[in-house]
């Protein structure tokens, strides 16, 4: 994905770093890790909340809590949905969780001859500690995606 200043409207020289765009500074946006987001609990607690790991490239600025940048590649994907948490990183089902969330985290439970692309991890939800125990479970899903990843070479933060 390709991020477009509102203020200008160009996609090129993203993000701006000499402030000539509003607040909030144009940019995709990417945490460091999801500890410490504001509201992050009350997110877990609605249904559909999705949280992923990104590949950064172009121009990237670093913050005290994140990141901004030009491009993003969604790398892998995981969401608290129902009672299940569910997790992928396959090309396919990412998109199709862009395109139709709630269809895709929906089907997760279906037989796989109902056709749809399927998550590489769904597993029950641990009863103690509830939400916040779940939303761990999560990030220590997607980081151990990452640390994968920068193996292979897809950093959290790539420049081009």
């Amino acid at each position: 994905m390709t991020a477009r200043c509102l203020t200008t409207g160009a996609t090129s020289g993203i993000p701006h770093l000499a402030g000539e765009c509003g607040a909030p500074a144009c940019g995709i946006y990417a945490r460091r890790s999801l500890t410490g987001i504001r509201g992050l609990r009350a997110a877990a607690d609605s249904p559909g909340m999705v949280a992923g790991l990104v590949a950064l490239t172009g121009t990237v600025a670093e913050h005290d809590s994140g990141y901004r940048a030009g491009m993003a590649q969604v790398l892998a994907a995981g969401s608290l949905w129902g009672d299940r948490l569910i997790v992928g990183w396959s090309a396919s089902w990412v998109e199709a969780l862009f395109e139709e969330p709630v269809a895709t985290l929906s089907a997760t439970g279906r037989p796989p001859e109902i056709g749809g692309p399927r998550p590489e991890v769904t597993a029950p939800l641990p009863g103690a500690g509830g939400r916040g125990a779940s939303l761990h479970l999560l990030a220590d899903h997607l980081e151990a995606i990452g640390a994968g990843a920068s193996k292979f070479g897809l950093n959290h933060r790539m420049e081009s």
